[in-house]
């Protein structure tokens, strides 16, 4: 594991700590010694429907009821100190009354326009002082949109006690799905940071959107939230929007990551979902359907859609022979096998704890999702790494193509000079013979000079026998000439090693000449000046290299920061 992707798993891992220390800390204050009174369960009761009434066992069921028909469940109570009823709705307008006197009232009047009935919600009902039992009723209307009606069993004890009560039971939900939103917002962060550098790097963005809809229905599926968020509306908001979201992100986040051959069946899942989504909502906000009688169909397409991208993942991992398919089916098939039993636990309303199955799936999934999108970001940066690599190597190779033809234009005109000195050559020793017979050595001198300087313009600078590296050499000479800056160049590189590549000298020629370069036009003042000596002694190559600058640079633990970004600097670390 490089170290970007041990710098994002301690991240990760800070993250973790910091939320587990700051849920501890608020258990903490909800279960202080003697704050907290024991809970009583009401599980006892009347109930009566349209004037008929019989004693029951609280959770109880009532089914196939006309929408708003009356029902009245009642019970007595003794009131203790700072006692208060904790009672429980389920899609159903009601109101709590002690002793005929009416103390809370809940309907989908108190509820946004699109709300047919008014979501679930949990209300706190202080009992009166008093040295007798009181009678305490709950009147129900049944709701229009279900077939269903569950009444729970209502809790007394001081608030202190509903609360613990609640934190105890939902403690470890709650945790989870902040771990989870906090990793989603970790990621989402990631992504927009990193979205110029690949367009892979959506597949971060799609898992921290899964993280996030897993989340937001773990956090609507629990009562504890109806504490930390006094609207019953945002928490059923929650749960519906992380459910009918979380297979669509799932998907384009696996579609990503595996790759499939033939992603059409990914297409068609994202596709389905989005109109079945889009149409729920447009229902809802229409005040025509709820998104919580849409949920038993969402279910069912979620798990559809999740068996056949399992099944996909399955061929083309074992039959296909893609790897990345073939690492994702064990936890992938984790996650629906715990998806399937999760319904088949609400739908059957078996006796173990809601979404606990879901979130186990969810867990393994997570644990092994989050080693492998580590891996991925880190490849991403190596990829990229060896891109510019790859970029810098290609100039290099043009610089070489550039100054072969310099070299063969020089050629030409050599040629072409020499063709023309054949031809005046005969006059030319003429000119020099006349000098000489007339001793005029002054003449002769001059004439020479300017046979020599005609000569040595039809022959290129040679720096050293290497031809590729000479190129690059003679290419970066050029520019730093232009810019004024002071050559000192003295190369020995071996025509040919079997030991570095002629890529590898020029990756390295190149870049010393590049950043040095850069160095000295930076400067405002000063001799700008370069001096590159290389010997080669003993299969050794030992390259010096002395240029200005302007005096400014940055070390972070022992290693020179690129000017251009907070990093190594591309050049030094081809180097």
């Amino acid at each position: 594991m490089n170290k970007l992707a041990t710098k994002i798993l301690a991240i990760l891992t800070i993250l973790i700590i910091m939320v587990l220390i700051i849920t501890a800390l608020i258990f903490g204050k909800t279960n202080r010694p003697g704050g907290a009174h024991d809970i009583k369960h009401i599980d006892k009761a009347t109930i009566s429907i349209n004037g008929l009434s019989r004693d029951v066992t609280l959770p109880f069921k009532i089914k196939n009821q006309d929408s708003g028909t009356k029902i009245s469940v009642s019970f007595l109570v003794m009131p203790e100190d700072d006692n208060v009823l904790c009672v429980k709705s389920n899609y159903a307008p009601f109101d709590v009354s002690i002793e005929n006197n009416v103390l809370v009232s809940y309907s989908e009047n108190n509820c946004p326009f699109y709300m047919i009935d008014p979501p679930t919600s949990l209300f706190n009902v202080v009992i009166p002082e008093s040295e007798e039992p009181l009678k305490v009723t709950i009147n129900y209307s049944f709701p229009k949109t279900r077939s269903t009606l569950t009444i729970n069993a209502p809790m007394l004890s001081n608030s202190a006690g509903i609360l613990t009560y609640h934190t105890k039971k939902y403690a470890g939900t709650i945790i989870f799905a902040i771990i989870l939103m906090s990793i989603a917002f970790f990621m989402i962060v990631i992504y927009f940071s990193l979205r110029k550098v690949s367009e892979e790097t959506k597949i971060i963005l799609w898992l921290g959107l899964f993280n996030l809809s897993v989340g937001l229905w773990l956090v609507g599926e629990n009562d504890f939230s109806l504490f930390l968020v006094h609207n019953p509306v945002i928490i059923y908001l929650f749960t519906f929007t992380g459910l009918f979201t979380m297979i669509i992100f799932l998907t384009l986040f696996v579609r990503r990551l595996v790759r499939f051959k033939n992603p059409k069946i990914c297409t068609f899942i994202v596709t389905i979902m989005l109109i079945a989504d889009f149409l729920a909502l447009a229902l809802q906000l229409t005040g025509i359907f709820m998104l919580s009688s849409a949920a038993r169909i969402i279910d069912i397409l979620t798990i559809l859609s999740l068996s056949f991208l399992t099944g996909q993942i399955f061929y083309e991992g074992f039959f296909d022979g893609n790897k990345n398919a073939a690492k994702l089916f064990p936890p992938i098939a984790v996650l629906f096998t715990a998806s399937v039993a999760e319904v088949i636990n609400y739908v059957f309303s078996l006796t173990i704890k809601n979404t606990i199955l879901f979130q186990i799936g969810i867990f393994i999934f997570m644990v092994f999702i989050t080693i492998t999108g580590i891996q991925f970001i880190s490849e991403i940066f190596s990829l990229k790494q060896n891109e510019k690599e790859l970029e810098f190597e290609v100039k290099l190779m043009k610089m070489q193509i550039s100054q072969r033809e310099k070299e063969q234009l020089k050629q030409l005109k050599m040629q072409e000079h020499f063709s023309n000195e054949r031809h005046d050559l005969r006059h030319k020793l003429e000119i020099l013979k006349n000098y000489g017979e007339k001793q005029d050595f002054e003449k002769l001198c001059e004439y020479i000079d300017s046979m020599t300087e005609n000569l040595n313009d039809c022959f290129d600078t040679r720096y050293c026998s290497n031809d590729a590296v000479n190129a690059v050499v003679c290419q970066y000479a050029s520019i730093a000439e232009k810019n004024g800056i002071k050559l000192t160049i003295s190369l020995d590189v071996p025509t040919h090693s079997e030991k570095i590549s002629d890529i590898d000298l020029c990756v390295i020629f190149g870049n010393l000449l590049e950043n040095a370069i850069e160095a000295c036009n930076a400067m405002e003042k000063g001799e700008k000046f370069i001096k590159l000596i290389s010997n080669h002694h003993l299969s050794n190559l030992i390259i010096t290299m002395d240029n200005s600058f302007n005096g400014v640079f940055i070390k972070k633990n022992g290693v020179i920061i690129s000017s251009k970004d907070d990093s190594v600097g591309l050049g030094v670390s081809s180097v």
